[in-house]
């Protein structure tokens, strides 16, 4: 395996703890990568690639994911390590490869900003059985509908997510649908008005959205801030076409300010096992490659975006 990337050694730390708090992760961010970027986006990278699960609107906790090993669609048998991993996890796969259980094992790491992935290459179903469960964990032969069937769509979220609480609003910040930005915002005596809000509440970041009937919300950031925009399109407001697809690459282009909600991300890196490339032209946007059109619609389909094709190919000198 070649040198662990940063965010390797953070997940294999995280791996052997098992599970944390926020206060427990950022200070081992500060300890390990004290040059990267903030704890919260790692947290974020670290749970849209499948490897930990973070209660991110109440107790602000994760956990590590149980070792899963995913094949990929269309791979030839190349599946993909989820969750838990260490150098002990690396040395018992080289192990069974030698043994012919394991064909093919190869960490390709795509860039700092992620973790490595870790393909693994059986020969049968029963060999990516047994692999799994020499890891101690579980295989899984459709990951991207796995992912995607777990969860209900963003309206039945939203809805289970009302909250009668919610934090004073005191210098709390309004998402700017148009331009996919907090801008700072007056709430003044708990009166929230229609809208996306995040506000600092006991040492992290809550987003609460309120809807026409004035009913409140509190969520995570990105299903906060889709929910806005579904408010904003049903009420003839203009927004970006945050979600488009090319038919000719099989590219989904994703605008950075209203990212994909960790279960949607997740089951669009399960299409090829590697996470999105950050592209950086005038909107920052995140290409995930290799993603089916009944996936896109699907994604669509749950968020309430409108399907919208594009051509990415002024992404293609940027990707090689």
């Amino acid at each position: 395996m070649n040198p662990p990337n940063p965010l390797d050694v953070l997940l294999e730390w995280c791996s052997i703890l098992g599970s944390g708090s926020r206060g427990q992760f950022d200070a081992a961010c500060d300890g390990l990568l004290p040059d990267q970027s903030t704890p919260a986006r790692l947290l974020s990278r670290l749970e849209s690639m499948g490897h930990i699960d973070v209660d991110w609107d109440r107790s602000g906790r994760w956990a590590v994911i149980p070792p899963t090993l995913a094949l990929i669609e269309g791979s030839g048998g190349n599946a993909v390590l989820l969750g838990a991993r260490t150098g002990g996890t690396w040395q018992r796969l080289v192990e069974l490869r030698r043994r012919g259980v394991v064909k093919d094992l190869m960490a390709v790491a795509s860039s700092d900003a992620y973790p490595s992935t870790w393909f693994v290459g059986v020969a049968s179903g029963d060999d990516l059985d047994s692999t799994a469960a020499e890891l101690g964990g579980t295989a899984v032969t459709e990951p991207v509908w796995w992912a995607l069937n777990h969860f209900a769509d963003l309206r039945a979220i939203v809805e289970s997510a009302r909250a009668r609480f919610v934090p004073s609003g005191f210098q709390a910040k309004t998402f700017d649908a148009p331009r996919l930005r907090f801008v700072d915002a007056e709430v003044t005596k708990d009166d929230w008005p229609p809208g996306c809000f995040e506000q600092r509440s006991q040492g992290k970041h809550r987003y609460i959205f309120v809807n026409d009937n004035g009913e409140r919300h509190i969520l995570d950031r990105w299903v906060a801030v889709h929910a806005e925009l579904d408010r904003c399109r049903r009420r003839g407001v203009a927004v970006p076409d945050v979600l488009t697809w090319d038919r000719r690459s099989q590219r989904m282009a994703n605008l950075a300010g209203a990212q994909l909600p960790v279960q949607w991300a997740r089951a669009a890196i399960l299409c090829t096992g590697l996470p999105p490339h950050r592209a950086t032209q005038a909107s920052w946007t995140d290409i995930y490659e290799g993603v089916k059109v009944t996936l896109w619609k699907g994604f669509c389909e749950a968020l309430a975006i409108p399907l919208v094709g594009e051509d990415l190919s002024r992404f293609d000198e940027e990707l090689r």
